[in-house]
């Protein structure tokens, strides 16, 4: 290390001359032990010298100073401006000497190895060095105003022994060492252990005589270990046998930050386009195929160099290619996204996959010069919609089971009756009982009754149409309304006799259905493969899309029905901001967020405190740090707005090409996850409703699959007969084998003649067993449903208990058999003893006997009377048992 300040010493003069040399010795011991030594040839110009430690700094005189480790701890604050120095120690254990603190110490001797020799080769290496130390510090002293007064941080290094020998203000407040720390450091203590060897490289590169700027950014350590990135300039200071340079310092941490940052995104966009799941395409204004994704291979099987150049109509179904050759015409002067589909598009296997594509013109945009095009794969969501439409005329098939109310409308007379059996369950008419058009007309519901009337009159108008479909809402006999599907046929129209003739379908079931089905359309457009809660789903999409956008704070809002913003997550921005806003209506004037759903527009807002969109708003955003915020409007398939994709910055931002075409994206995502997750909600109502319904109906329905021999039903018929589900899995012959070996064969041999028949309905009945082992008597319907070619595909059913209704008749039957044993003994039996007392009475009228024969007649007389006796016992006996059986 140099001086701190200037000390000027002629010692080396002195030395080279001859003279005499000064060398004061803090301990009286050594000086003895030095003075022995006096009389060396080799010490005949050194003048040993002894003074107190308190009189230090006051001695001028002195060339030198020698004293051992003892006294150091007298010197804690270092040696200030005292000669250069020579410290005496006793091994080379000794803590001082490894780590060398001691500023101005210039060299270490062993007490142990002291000769005459040895003293005075040290005492002239000391002797030169503090001169070239002198001029050294006199050298950067000459540099001093430059080195203080420059706003970058300036160290001045000797290369060779890489000490750092002076530092202004500016590299203490970047490296975070105070100076008199900074001076005790190599310029290796600043560099991180694994950039050694390059510091070494530049080191050894390094041209002792010209200016340097050093070509690469180099890294360098903090004292708090923080690694900053810094760009070198080095000019040379001229000094005999030192090399070296003062250093000028730029700090481009931030630069290189920001270009980390940019590459960072850069990658992130590039492995969202080319590892995601849509596909994106650049097109020219032709349709010619400029670039597109490597996800085409995932998704249609097609190599992305095949299909380079190629038209974009190549890979269309014919009936979709007018509809996208009018899109693309209108492309060139779109100002906003067109959004495409569904359409198909043909794979490698030859099977037609359905798309949907999101237009976005930037053939005016320089950096692209063509048309942008995000498509998504939405087969499964077309396949899933069809699979609920199948589900939906199953459903119907289901309610075709019961009998439709059929009805006879007369066109002259005006009058109509209800011909069906049990039209009375459900009107207040009993069966062929007549009534007006006018009371007809008071069944319709007030909504529906314009309507009706205004479609028959036109049905009968028209002698080319002798047929109708019509839905609408009727009152039934408890005062509420069902909806029914009227079919009609219109007989002898013009005739004078002519009438309709029609079947009413109670449809309250499909209606209802249908109306569920308003919210299950969602979730064709995407099923979900996430079963955690929304909020959860939605909070890690967010947390994801902060990782793409430096400082971004995303939140997401629902749109509710009532046009009312509600807060669904936003896991980066303080709770209290969410609280406030959450409710909030939307409208043109709302911030960014109830603006965007209010216009369906993108908002973009720089500065909150500025934008009139914020008028209202902006006090309650910037209390929360808020100062930019950038909204997209989240969309349905069908267009509709349900919600908003927001990012919030702490700084006035804009943003660039990339965050704005990111921004966008990510609110295309997060509409999926909503569509979904309302899908899966609706979904959820739906098979609640059903299981409702199922619950309900003391009918059991089951379906059977003629294929696959796969057999359905609701839960009653676990319920009803005891099995577990679980255990008991449904099948044709696990059903087959519940029912009663003795009506087994007749139903096998029923059903499959029913299969062949026309008519797709039958009423059966048979016996079912239930796991206690007893069986319940069962009335079934069935219902079968053919393809087109007539076959039998389904069976439809439902198993009604009727265990009850068979007992009741078994009673009566009973019953009847005692009234007709009574009958037969009232005929026979009775008669006979009566006839004899009728007789014997005869008898004794007739003949005058005498009292012999007279007791015995009354003998006669009285066995009869004790027989019929028994006989009207026997008859009362039966009575009262036929009384006491159940009904």
């Amino acid at each position: 290390m140099i001086a701190s300040k200037k000390y000027s010493s002629p010692s080396l003069l002195r030395l080279q001359s001859k003279s005499q040399v000064t060398v004061c010795v803090l301990d009286r011991n050594i000086q003895e032990r030095l003075e022995k030594m006096w009389s060396h040839r080799m010490l005949t110009h050194i003048d040993f010298k002894h003074i107190e430690p308190h009189q230090l700094w006051q001695n001028e005189h002195s060339d030198l100073i020698i004293f051992d480790t003892t006294t150091l701890n007298i010197y804690e604050g270092g040696l200030g401006d005292l000669p250069p120095c020579i410290l005496l120690t006793s091994s080379e254990d000794d803590p001082i000497y490894k780590k060398n603190p001691i500023q101005k110490v210039s060299d270490y001797l062993f007490i142990d190895d002291l000769s005459p020799a040895l003293l005075s080769k040290s005492i002239e290496y000391t002797i030169k060095l503090n001169d070239v130390n002198q001029k050294l510090y006199n050298k950067i002293e000459d540099y001093h105003q430059f080195i203080e007064n420059n706003t970058l941080p300036v160290l001045i290094v000797d290369l060779t022994t890489q000490e750092i020998l002076k530092a202004n203000q500016a590299a203490v407040d970047l490296y975070g060492y105070s100076k008199d720390e900074l001076q005790h450091i190599s310029i290796r203590d600043i560099r991180p252990p694994e950039d050694i060897e390059i510091f070494e490289k530049t080191i050894s590169g390094i041209n002792d005589e010209a200016q340097t700027e050093y070509p690469n950014t180099f890294r360098h350590l903090t004292k708090d270990g923080q690694i900053i990135y810094v760009e070198l300039k080095g000019m040379p200071i001229s000094i005999k046998d030192r090399r070296v340079r003062m250093v000028l310092i730029e700090d481009v941490s931030d630069q290189m930050q920001s270009r980390d940052r940019l590459i960072e995104s850069e990658r992130r966009f590039k492995a969202l386009v080319q590892n995601g799941s849509d596909i994106i395409a650049l097109l020219s204004a032709n349709a010619k195929l400029l670039y597109i994704s490597p996800s085409i291979e995932r998704v249609l099987g097609l190599k992305q160099e095949g299909v380079m150049d190629t038209s974009l109509f190549d890979f269309l179904h014919p009936d979709d290619v007018p509809l996208m050759q009018k899109t693309h015409a209108d492309l060139p002067n779109a100002t906003h996204q067109i959004k495409v589909g569904p359409y198909r598009v043909k794979n490698t296997d030859g099977d037609w996959r359905w798309l949907e594509t999101t237009f976005l013109n930037k053939l005016n945009d320089s950096a692209i010069n063509g048309i942008v095009a995000s498509s998504r794969d939405i087969t499964n969501q077309i396949q899933n919609q069809q699979k609920l439409e199948a589900s939906i005329i199953r459903y119907k098939n289901i309610v075709d089971v019961a009998s439709d109310i059929i009805y006879e409308f007369h066109l002259e007379t005006r009058e109509m009756k209800f011909v069906s059996n049990h039209s009375d369950s459900l009107f207040d008419y009993q069966n062929n009982q007549s009534l007006t058009r006018a009371d007809w007309e008071l069944l319709l519901h007030p909504e529906d009754r314009n309507n009706v009337i205004q479609y028959m009159s036109k049905v009968l108008a028209n002698n080319e149409i002798n047929q109708g479909l019509i839905e609408y809402r009727l009152r039934k006999k408890n005062g509420k309304y069902a909806h029914f599907q009227d079919r009609f046929f219109v007989l002898n129209k013009n005739d004078g006799h002519g009438q309709i003739q029609g079947a009413l379908q109670d449809i309250s079931l499909r209606k209802t259905h249908e109306s569920i089905q308003e919210f299950e359309n969602n979730m064709l457009t995407l099923y979900a493969k996430d079963n955690n809660e929304i909020k959860v789903v939605l909070e890690k999409a967010l947390l994801a899309i902060e990782t793409l956008i430096d400082g971004a704070m995303c939140s997401i809002l629902k749109l509710t029905k009532g046009n009312c913003a509600r807060h669904l997550s936003a896991p980066s921005i303080p709770p209290a901001y969410s609280q406030v806003i959450d409710g909030v209506s939307i409208g043109p004037k709302v911030g960014s967020c109830g603006t965007a759903m209010y216009e369906g527009s993108i908002i973009i807002v720089e500065d909150i405190a500025t934008n009139p969109l914020w008028e209202d708003y902006k006090e309650i955003a910037l209390k929360f740090g808020l100062k930019s915020c950038w909204s997209v409007p989240i969309k349905h398939q069908n267009g509709k707005v349900i919600g908003s994709f927001a990012t919030y910055y702490n700084a006035i931002r804009k943003p660039d090409s990339f965050e704005l075409e990111l921004i966008q994206r990510a609110a295309n995502v997060l509409g999926i996850i909503m569509e979904n997750w309302q899908a899966r909600e609706d979904l959820k109502q739906s098979n609640e409703r059903y299981d409702i319904v199922a619950r309900a109906t003391n009918d059991i329905i089951w379906e059977y699959n003629l294929a696959t021999e796969e057999m359905t039903s609701t839960e009653g018929l676990f319920q009803k007969f005891g099995y577990n589900k679980e255990e008991d899995h449904l099948h044709y012959k696990w059903w087959l084998s519940k029912i009663h070996p003795a009506d087994k064969e007749n139903v096998t041999q029923t059903i499959l003649k029913h299969l062949r028949n026309d008519n797709p309905q039958l009423s059966h009945k048979y016996r079912f067993k239930t796991t206690r082992g007893d069986y319940r008597y069962i009335l079934e319907r069935l219902y079968v449903i053919k393809n087109d070619n007539q076959m039998p595909i389904r069976i439809i059913g439902a198993m009604e208990d009727i265990t009850d209704k068979e007992k009741y008749l078994r009673e009566i039957e009973k019953q009847n058999l005692l009234l007709k044993q009574i009958s037969w003994d009232q005929s026979h039996k009775v008669r006979a003893p009566l006839a004899r007392i009728m007789g014997l009475l005869n008898v004794m009228e007739a003949t005058n006997k005498n009292d012999f024969e007279n007791d015995e007649v009354l003998r006669y007389l009285s066995d009869s009377s004790k027989e019929l006796d028994q006989i009207v016992r026997g008859v009362v006996s039966k009575i009262e048992l036929m009384k006491n059986q159940p009904a």
